[in-house]
């Protein structure tokens, strides 16, 4: 996710066939750029297939959300990224009836950041059919120079030099650079309880926890974060480990692009063992939770991986650093 002040850029999930329906198939948005394409379920299926696995290098692709209502309000994205250039083919599109707002501006100004950023692209380019004069207009006034004109349509492209020129809206992450979590490590009977994620077909382990919020002291963070995520009732203790977590040093710069978040892990202890209530808002990865014997750390499908030597080292009681660094 990638967060401004007037709308928020989403991957979508499967689960949000709907969404992209929505924009897809509206004739008032679409009218411009073709008209309706129709997405039955097993058209989105395999688009959402192709987009975030198998071509997932050369494709971004988000939905734009409107901050104030909550609601879809269209999609932004790039395609066909060529590493070598630098360059990528652009797409927006905000719903016809939310259009005049502002919001369709910082979507490119969003995905203008991560893509000359997280990407380390070189140029940005779109061609526009000759009966779109609004899409024409908006990318000209945005700063995209016209290049050509050809069958094809009308070409216009934005380097990282002119970007890098002008005056944009900022992510979250620029205006709000650090973010703090706080992490617990619960035992029972030899046991560590963990969150169990899966995304992109894949499985891995998390410990409990996540982001403190205005005005929470870090021990009211830890008890509503394990409540949310595992239903377990804790007593936060001592810090055990420090981390820095630097997305754009490491290989998921992409997933979470400009991300920098200081983690603080704490030994919790257990107050209702024998009766675990449901997990009460978890994170849309999450599948479950996991009692893992705590001999079986090192081996764990644990991230960041940097946790399963430290923590097991800390349970174990032998001495070590408290602070891991920037580490994933």
């Amino acid at each position: 996710m990638i967060d401004g002040q007037l709308v928020s850029l989403r991957r979508p999930t499967l689960a949000d066939h709907e969404a992209v329906r929505g924009i897809w198939e509206d004739e008032a948005t679409m009218r411009d750029v073709g008209g309706v394409c129709p997405l039955p379920p097993e058209k989105w299926e395999r688009w959402h297939r192709r987009m975030f696995h198998e071509l997932a290098s050369a494709n971004e692709y988000f939905l734009v959300y409107e901050n104030s209502s909550g609601t879809c309000a269209g999609e932004v994205s790039f395609h066909d990224f060529d590493p070598s250039s630098g360059r990528a083919m652009f797409n927006v599109k905000i719903k016809r009836h939310l259009r005049g707002k502002g919001l369709g501006r910082e979507a490119i100004d969003l995905i203008l950041w991560h893509f000359f950023g997280a990407w380390e692209g070189t140029v940005m380019e779109d061609s526009l059919w000759e009966g779109n004069p609004g899409g024409l207009a908006v990318v000209l006034a945005y700063g995209f120079r016209e290049t050509r004109r050809d069958a094809d349509g009308i070409w216009v492209e934005l380097d990282r030099a002119a970007w890098e020129r002008k005056p944009r809206a900022q992510p979250s992450w620029r205006r709000h650079p650090v973010r703090t979590s706080a992490k617990a490590v619960i035992v029972h009977e030899g046991k560590i309880l963990l969150v169990r994620h899966r995304q992109a077909g894949e499985d891995y382990l998390t410990l409990p926890g996540g982001g403190q919020e205005h005005n929470e002291e870090l021990a009211a963070t830890l008890r509503r974060e394990c409540m949310e995520e595992t239903g377990a009732e804790v007593e936060p203790g001592d810090i055990m480990l420090v981390r820095d977590y630097i997305a754009d040093r490491h290989e998921f710069r992409r997933e979470s692009p400009g991300a920098h978040q200081l983690e603080l892990v704490f030994r919790c202890g257990l107050l209702n063992p024998d009766r675990l209530l449901a997990p009460s808002l978890q994170d849309s990865t999450q599948v479950g939770i996991a009692w893992l014997p705590v001999d079986q750390l090192a081996d764990a499908a644990l991230y960041p991986k940097a946790f399963r030597e430290a923590v097991a080292r800390c349970l174990s009681g032998k001495p070590g650093p408290v602070y891991l660094g920037a580490v994933n």
